[in-house]
C-alpha cells in the first residue's frame, strides 16, 4: 500500500497507524517540510522524500529511505547507468548491482547533491528539522 501522510492536493492528513497493517510506501514529500516524522516510532517500509519540497531546490533530487527488511521485495525491471555489473550485448543475460546501488540507474545529479549540504546546514542553524512547523 502506498499513501501520503499529508495529501499534496487538498492537505488532508492520513493516519500513521496504517503503517503497522501493510507493507507501506509512505510518500513523505509533502509531509516532511511541515511535519516531523519519527522513523523510530512509525516504521514504514519505504519513504520517498523530495529535497525540492524541503529546501526549495534542487529540483529532481530526492531520497528513498528503505527499511532493511523490506529491501528484498525491490526488483529491478530496467537497468542502465550504474545499476549493472555486466551484461551481454545481445541481452541474453545481465548481472545487476545489489540493492541499494542497483536502484541508481543513470548518472547521479552531482551538482544537485552538492547543494543539499546548504539546505541541511540551514536547518541545523535553525535548531534542526523539528522547528519547521
Amino acid at each position: 500500500m502506498g499513501y501520503p501522510p499529508k495529501d499534496n492536493y487538498e492537505g488532508r492528513m492520513y493516519p500513521l497507524d496504517w503503517i503497522s497493517k501493510w507493507l507501506v510506501v509512505l510518500d513523505a514529500a509533502a509531509h516532511a517540510p511541515t511535519h516531523s516524522l519519527d522513523l523510530s516510532k512509525q516504521k514504514p517500509d519505504f519513504v520517498p522524500l523530495s529535497f525540492y519540497k524541503l529546501f526549495g531546490l534542487p529540483t529532481g533530487a530526492g531520497a528513498l529511505v528503505v527499511r532493511r527488511e523490506a529491501a528484498a521485495v525491490l526488483h529491478i525491471e530496467y537497468f542502465g547507468g550504474g545499476s549493472v555489473l555486466d551484461a551481454t550485448a545481445e541481452g541474453c543475460w545481465r548481472m545487476l548491482m545489489p540493492v541499494p546501488e542497483g536502484l541508481e540507474a543513470g548518472t547521479m545529479p552531482f551538482l544537485d547533491i552538492i547543494s543539499l549540504k546548504y539546505g541541511f546546514d540551514l536547518f541545523k542553524t535553525m535548531g534542526g528539522m523539528q522547528v519547521r512547523g
